[in-house]
């Protein structure tokens, strides 16, 4: 990546420069055409070295970005009938997160594996789901053990509160 010292470098070349060829017009004159010509070489010389030296540190900087891993990132395209399981502690203890357009057909197939199983509910271990938000799940068996370790750990607050 191109800095700030590699810029101040490149203006203070093309200050020098300028500086160079106003000193050239401004105080060689037409009688003095062989110290001209001399001072004309040096200062050719020197601006033929300045840029060496720039165009090589401005190469070396192209290359330095060129080396780096400038690729983007992509986000990750999540299929949203794909369901996502998240263990939280103990067997069925299972939040599934969804896309919400899917909850219709999610109740549907519940529906069908309660009939197909007898069991009062879709959920691992034939519990029930609680809905948490309206595109994530959890066995009502969870829930109910999170509600119990919450009364055992936070003490019951004032009267009339």
């Amino acid at each position: 990546m191109i800095r700030c010292r590699d810029v101040v470098i490149l203006c203070a070349s093309f200050s020098f420069t300028i500086a160079v060829a106003c000193f050239m017009i401004l105080y060689i004159n037409d009688n003095q055409c062989q110290n001209a010509l001399e001072i004309e070489k040096i200062v050719e010389k020197i601006l033929i070295e300045r840029d060496l030296q720039l165009s090589k540190t401005v190469e070396r900087n192209f290359d330095a970005i060129k080396d780096e891993d400038v690729e983007r990132s992509k986000r990750a395209i999540n299929d949203y009938r794909v369901q996502k399981h998240v263990n939280t502690g103990g067997e069925g203890s299972v939040v599934e997160f969804f896309n919400p357009r899917l909850r219709p057909e999610l109740e549907k197939n519940d529906t069908e594996i309660m009939k197909k199983s007898g069991l009062k509910g879709a959920a691992p271990k034939g519990d029930s789901w609680v809905w948490l938000t309206s595109y994530s799940r959890i066995p009502f068996e969870a829930i109910e053990g999170f509600c119990k370790k919450t009364k055992e750990y936070c003490p019951p607050g004032p009267a009339g509160s």
